[in-house]
């Protein structure tokens, strides 16, 4: 028995809409997250990703510039608020834009279909004991599939529902398949 319902998404459904949106708007986090810290000589960031995915610091290879305080328990630095520099920093670091995790994906989902928002147990935050079951979205060679906790019984639009034998054919041949 499986945590997740897994639906094959069809050509043209609405779902893939909001995976574009999604993919989109990570992009545009990257990149700009890439941009700030290239400002200060570094290509290397630590992000939480827990219920949304957001700069915790920077990660220097030698010491931090100024403006910079390392903690060296957690690997990366972060702006130093006892100087000018930091005090300056620390504001655009906060301004920085989120990435999309699964809470945030689920809950655009949430906000398009009625379907799946008006689930009791909502599907970014459907508990289940200690565990939280998440709305995701996963590629198979050239299949798009979305899978929701089990204990949302939704119908999304545009998808169809998928044994979990069909899902694990899938995941099968997407792994044996030959890269053109």
């Amino acid at each position: 028995m499986s945590d997740h319902t897994y639906f094959l998404i069809e050509p043209g459904s609405p779902v893939l809409e909001v995976i574009a949106e999604a993919k989109e708007m990570h992009r545009a986090y990257l990149a700009t997250v890439e941009a700030f810290a290239a400002e200060f000589g570094t290509k290397r960031w630590y992000a939480t990703t827990k219920w949304q995915v957001y700069v915790l610091g920077l990660a220097f290879d030698g010491p931090p510039p100024r403006g910079w305080r390392e903690n060296k328990s957690k690997g990366y630095s972060r702006p130093d608020l006892r100087t000018p520099e930091g005090r300056a920093i620390a504001p655009r670091m906060k301004a920085l834009p989120n990435g999309v995790s699964a809470s945030k994906f689920g809950s655009m989902l949430d906000e398009r279909f009625e379907a799946i928002a008006a689930d009791p147990q909502r599907s970014y935050t459907a508990w289940d004991g200690c565990a939280v079951s998440w709305t995701g979205y996963e590629i198979l060679g050239e299949h798009t599939l979305l899978c929701v906790p089990a204990a949302c019984k939704v119908s999304p639009p545009g998808c169809r529902g998928l044994k979990m034998s069909e899902y694990w054919q899938l995941k099968e041949a997407a792994e044996t398949a030959v890269p053109a």
